[in-house]
């Protein structure tokens, strides 16, 4: 690492300007201190796109495997698979891609890219996962571009070393078994542009410090970019901070005792549009989180959240020398202790390693620098603003470890650059551990390939994971091993027994009655719905249980508790009608439809039922109107189409109500309502 050492070993001035004459004094030292290999012909421009294209292929490798994988049962459900939303780029879809704050995350580009893959191919995985992994080699190619023009500003390498070394930092980035999260699960994606557009923002803003006549140019494309960086994710919103950083070293801003002061004011200055940036992501990321699962501080206190920030701070760096038991789930644990021995041991070493980066920093200030903008690019993902049940994500070292990449690629090449010896044994190690990386990040990719390997991984990693025994016996359930999917149904309700537990005990029901064993799905089911009386899934479990059983009244009466628990509880008014309209009870079903539409007016299901209703009881006009609106709010409703014709027929506009059956027909020729009715009417 000597030269990424101090300014008086590179032979360069403390106060060193920043712009183009320095960066071409960077170029003059690079050619008189780095041997041979700096004299010789700049790198081509042809060159460094090959380079760049070759880093792009090879980062995608070891996780080619993710193509064959499937969704997830675990967050790609309501991301992708059953989201209405990415299904079409009408102005509809656009606009709740624009206001959603779905999965606790305000992330328009991210949704926008989802109907993108849609619209190629609709729900084949292989696509979404090969826009990731295609995000991920963008990635790796705009960490070789950063490292190379941050290593001109902080290394006496020539431009082939120099490259030399942002190739190897590339590497170390993408090959790297942490990125494996991010690169081989679909809901990552957010993540994926996100990164692009901080590397990118990065990139520019040391352009915009290198050039003198198109500064401002260069620094609003910048901003841009980080604008861009913050629609896909709140996560990169400290990187004006990590500028700020940069500014200290490599590009040295405030070195000069005179001036510094002026210096620092005109760096704070160009981080305004930055920082109004910032502090609105923050704002739209704070409601988001709110509005889904973040914890409030009597739940998660201020002691609870430092020290988990500083395990978190302190796990990626260890995790990134030594990469083994990556998780797809660290589970928070609830009640834990902020004092155990391995939360002080990281708030510990976090303080040291700090420290000891600071006392270094005027022999060696490199490592300091890329340590602050680790710490600073993590901080948000930290823990400070808990959500969720994860303590720490692998995928939080996406953009934060860089630095480290960064450092190693140079350090690597800098010490290379000596003798012979060196070089080869740098060469060695670079590839042993390239080699060692790409091998790990392949077996970890085929974690990812379903849902029963993924959760099967963290209950082995973590055999008292509550979420993990949980998900494991969902998705054992989902593929028919219902033997199986029992015991880890039942070791999570002994991990949290009475603890929000109600859908670990429905899922277990299910498992009972996919069994055989109804008897005991019944009891489960009646315990939960009587702990929790609007959960649906339960009454709507116990209702497909009665109803064959002719016990109607029964679970009737269970949605009649449910509605007088929560009046406004939409589900149970609209079930409750109709099941009063099979039984008969047509004006009760019409009251219950109108209360659901009283609480939800443009409820597609409430105009349906009420339309139905109405229809039971001869009054046609007013059942037209009500069927009309539920069309016009789910026109993929074929039924309520079919009881819209019926409505017309009864009112004497046969024409109209063939049109009807018709149009039903032709969406779906199987629709055997429709097409009785239309054969009855001479259609």
């Amino acid at each position: 690492m000597e030269a990424l050492g101090s300014n008086e070993q590179r032979g360069l001035p403390g106060s060193a300007p920043a712009g183009p004459a320095a960066a071409r004094h960077e170029e003059g030292a690079g050619a008189e201190r780095a041997g041979p290999g700096a004299r010789r012909r700049p790198v081509g421009a042809w060159w460094k796109l090959a380079l760049l294209a070759a880093l792009a292929a090879l980062s995608v490798l070891p996780f080619l495997g993710a193509l064959e994988a499937q969704f997830l049962h675990w967050d790609d459900g309501l991301t992708v698979v059953s989201n209405p939303h990415i299904r079409a780029l009408d102005a509809q879809s656009l606009g709740w891609m624009f206001s959603s704050f779905r999965m606790g995350h305000y992330s328009p580009l991210g949704w926008l890219s989802f109907a993108l893959d849609y619209g190629v191919a609709e729900l084949d995985p292989r696509t979404f996962h090969r826009t990731g992994l295609a995000l991920h080699a963008l990635n790796s190619a705009l960490v070789a571009l950063l490292a190379a023009r941050l290593l001109r500003h902080a290394s006496a390498l020539g431009e082939r070393a120099r490259w030399t070394a942002a190739a190897l930092a590339a590497l170390l980035f993408a090959l790297h078994p942490l990125r494996t999260e991010v690169a081989a699960w679909v809901v990552c994606r957010a993540d994926l542009l996100s990164a692009a557009g901080v590397f990118s923002s990065t990139w520019l803003y040391l352009r915009a410090r290198e050039s003198a006549t198109a500064h401002g140019r260069w620094l609003a494309l910048s901003v841009a970019a980080f604008a861009l960086a913050l629609l896909a994710k709140a996560s990169g919103m400290t990187l004006p901070l990590a500028l700020l950083v940069l500014d200290a070293w490599p590009l040295r801003r405030f070195a000069a005792r005179q001036g510094r002061s002026r210096a620092l004011r005109a760096a704070l200055l160009e981080k305004l549009p930055y920082l109004l940036l910032s502090l609105v992501a923050g704002a739209v990321a704070f409601a988001a989180r709110s509005a889904h699962s973040v914890l409030g501080l009597e739940q998660y206190g201020p002691l609870r959240r430092v020290m988990q920030a500083a395990s978190g701070i302190m796990r990626h760096p260890l995790k990134t020398l030594w990469p083994t038991h990556l998780s797809p789930l660290y589970e928070l644990r609830q009640g834990f202790d902020p004092l155990a021995l391995s939360y002080l041991a990281s708030a510990a070493a976090l303080v040291l390693v700090s420290a000891w980066l600071v006392l270094l920093r005027r022999r060696r200030p490199a490592p300091l620098a890329a340590w602050s903008a680790y710490v600073v690019l993590v901080l948000p993902l930290s823990g400070l603003l808990q959500s969720g049940h994860q303590a720490v994500a692998d995928r939080y070292s996406y953009v934060a470890c860089v630095p480290f990449a960064i450092l190693a690629g140079g350090a690597a090449v800098s010490f290379a650059q000596r003798t012979q010896a060196r070089a080869i044994l740098v060469g060695a190690a670079s590839v042993v551990a390239l080699a060692l990386c790409a091998l790990a990040s392949r077996a970890q990719t085929r974690i990812w390939h379903d849902s029963i390997s993924l959760w099967s991984r963290v209950v082995e990693l973590d055999p008292h994971s509550y979420s993990g025994r949980w998900m494991l016996g969902v998705s054992l359930h989902r593929s028919g091993r219902f033997e199986e999917a029992l015991p880890h149904f039942s070791e999570a309700l002994r991990l949290r027994r009475g603890v929000d537990d109600q859908e670990v005990r429905y899922n277990l029901a299910l498992t009972q009655l996919a069994l055989g064993r109804d008897a005991e799905a019944e009891a489960t089911l009646l315990e939960v719905a009587q702990e929790h009386p609007t959960h649906l899934p339960t009454l709507l479990a116990l209702r497909d249980l009665y109803e064959p059983a002719g016990k109607r009244d029964v679970i009737t009466k269970l949605f009649v508790r449910a509605v007088n628990v929560d009046p406004a509880f939409v589900a149970g008014w609209l079930e409750l009608a109709s099941l009063r309209t099979r039984a008969g009870r047509y004006e009760g079903a019409l009251a219950a439809g109108a209360r659901a539409l009283s609480l939800e007016p443009d409820n597609a299901a409430g105009h349906a039922r009420v339309g139905l209703a109405l229809l039971y009881l001869e009054r046609f006009s007013q059942a037209e109107r009500h069927l009309r609106r539920a069309v016009e709010l789910a026109p993929d409703e074929l039924s309520v189409r079919v009881n819209l014709g019926v409505s017309l027929e009864r009112q004497g506009r046969l024409e109209e109500a063939r049109a009807q059956w018709a149009a039903v027909l032709e969406r779906d020729p199987a629709q055997a309502e429709a097409r009785r009715r239309l054969e009855r009417a001479g259609g």
